[in-house]
């Protein structure tokens, strides 16, 4: 697990990450986060590949572990679990390393926050302007004699 992630790391978006045990005893734990100084070189596909790979890989485990559940299959909800949380250090990992992708998600969460704010904004000012123009008359592609909401009877001879 710890080789190939960072391997892929380290070749595809040049980050890698370690835990480094110190102290006489063994007993402290330093984390190691590092970071490729140069990533011009990094191919924007690739790179685009590991993180989504990276982020999507936690939430299928997830679906695995709720199906777990439901099923009262606890042996593999073991098993899974152990998977949510390896996969969940990965991408805890990476994300300590990459300074670019700390920005990247805060800009993404921003831009949930916009547009969230703007749906709210636009679906309450259309509706009132929608309400106030059918205070005044029909509206659009009902003839003028027929009041709204009244159903019009035709009669096929």
């Amino acid at each position: 697990f710890l080789g190939s992630q960072n391997i892929t790391g380290r070749l595809l978006v040049g980050l890698r990450w370690w835990a480094q045990v110190e102290g006489e005893e063994g007993t402290e734990t330093k984390w190691i986060f590092e970071a490729a100084p140069d990533t011009s070189t990094t191919n924007k596909f690739d790179s685009t590949w590991f993180w989504g790979v990276l982020y999507v890989t936690p939430l299928v485990w997830s679906v695995f572990f709720f199906s777990c559940l439901l099923k009262w299959n606890f042996a593999w909800m073991i098993t899974v679990s152990f998977a949510i949380a390896l996969s969940s250090a990965n991408v805890y990992g990476y994300w300590q390393c990459s300074k670019d992708q700390k920005a990247k998600f805060q800009q993404m969460v921003a831009k949930g926050a916009e547009y969230g704010a703007g749906a709210a904004i636009r679906h309450n000012v259309f509706g009132r302007v929608a309400g106030f123009a059918n205070m005044f008359g029909p509206s659009a592609g009902q003839p003028q004699g027929q009041a709204q909401g009244q159903a019009r009877e035709t009669t096929f001879v």
